[in-house]
């Protein structure tokens, strides 16, 4: 009987897990069995019966930590590595996927070792450090952009544009909406994230700017605002302190984007591959915030948007509310929203979660 069996593993962000989840559906559908390892966040984000199996296993960062964060990450490296051996070896995979993250170190090193396939998928503008490591293990590196920074010299061969994998909501969602921007007496909706993980920073401060709107602007927001569960209490504080309580929905985390994206006019957040390929699919306006990262991955992942007009985007060293609430002014002024939305248009998105089974497929 063909083995049919594939292993992906990914850290336990939504930014890592959502594709991979993606994908996994994709391959069900044809008789193939899907297991996952990822670390102890990482169920939060996986839906049930998508994957065989989900293992978890130890993983941590070592960029810009203390030397005992460091020597502590890499015996949970190693010992990462020991129990993804094991698992390997007794589930016997034919092909290992790697989808980003500290975690596929250990899983794509042990699947080195057993001498399976080994394919990596860079989600970012910019390769990320795990990936930069796993290239010489890999027979194949699949890319969401066309052109990808810090690849490692010497990997051309194996590369493949597949694009993101895109979520199923999402991509349905997609085949409908058509973006209509508010005239000067409709509600305006807006979504605010701060990715998987939360973020302070796009928290209090997000609700500041928006207090600090003219009145008739305020009077017409309705906003979904994604806010840590520990600064809930002080947001909503904000935001009744500024008579915007009536029209605001605060979250620690939204399981129904699909359903928010389907009216939205505006999306705040973190400029992960995820948040930008998916806002230019359904061509709504952004304004980016991005995480800094030293290699300026979600920089480079904005600039795919606000390159073409259809996006603006606030420095982490330069953003305030008070640099929000002018930008704010500035998208809500005229046509500014209809213009970004046209210019959208101009960005190409490719479906991974179409291209990758097919090149998954060429290696059973």
């Amino acid at each position: 009987m063909k083995n049919k069996k594939i292993v992906f593993t990914a850290g336990g962000t939504g930014g890592h897990l959502f594709p991979s989840v993606a994908v996994a559906k994709e391959m069900k559908k044809d008789g193939y069995r899907v297991f996952l390892i990822t670390d102890k966040r990482g169920k939060e984000f996986t839906e049930k019966g998508v994957f065989e199996k989900v293992i978890s296993i130890p993983a941590g960062g070592i960029v810009g930590k203390s030397k005992l964060f460091k020597i502590m990450s890499l015996m949970k490296l190693g010992f990462g590595s020991f129990i993804s051996f094991i698992k390997l070896l007794f589930m016997r995979p034919k092909v290992i996927v790697g989808f980003g993250g500290y975690t596929t170190v250990s899983v794509i090193l042990a699947g080195w070792i057993l001498r399976k396939k080994v394919i990596i998928h860079s989600a970012d503008s910019v390769m990320g450090l795990s990936n930069k490591i796993l290239c010489r293990f890999a027979n194949k590196i699949l890319t969401s952009f066309e052109n990808v920074k810090g690849i490692p010299a010497g990997n051309n061969s194996k590369i493949v544009f597949t694009g993101l994998p895109l979520r199923e909501n999402i991509l349905k969602l997609s085949e409908s909406k058509k973006y209509k921007a508010p005239s000067k007496d409709e509600k305006i909706n807006i979504i605010i994230t701060g990715g998987s993980q939360g973020s302070a920073a796009l928290g209090k401060d997000c609700a500041i700017a928006f207090s600090l709107l003219d009145d008739e602007v305020k009077s017409r927001l309705n906003i979904n605002h994604q806010v840590r569960k520990e600064d809930i209490d002080t947001v909503l504080d904000i935001y009744e302190n500024a008579g915007l309580s009536k029209n605001i929905n605060c979250e620690p985390f939204f399981d129904n984007m699909s359903e928010l994206y389907k009216d939205c006019h505006l999306f705040i957040g973190r400029s992960g591959a995820s948040s930008v390929v998916e806002n230019a699919l359904l061509g709504v306006p952004s304004i980016f915030i991005p995480l800094w990262h030293k290699d300026r991955q979600q920089f480079l992942n904005a600039e795919q948007l606000t390159s073409v007009g259809g996006a603006l985007m606030i420095e982490p060293k330069e953003y305030s509310s008070e640099v929000l609430k002018n930008i704010l002014n500035e998208v809500f002024d005229g046509k500014k929203l209809l213009d970004m939305n046209k210019a959208l248009s101009q960005v190409s998105i490719k479906n991974g979660s179409v291209e990758i089974p097919l090149v998954l497929k060429e290696e059973f």
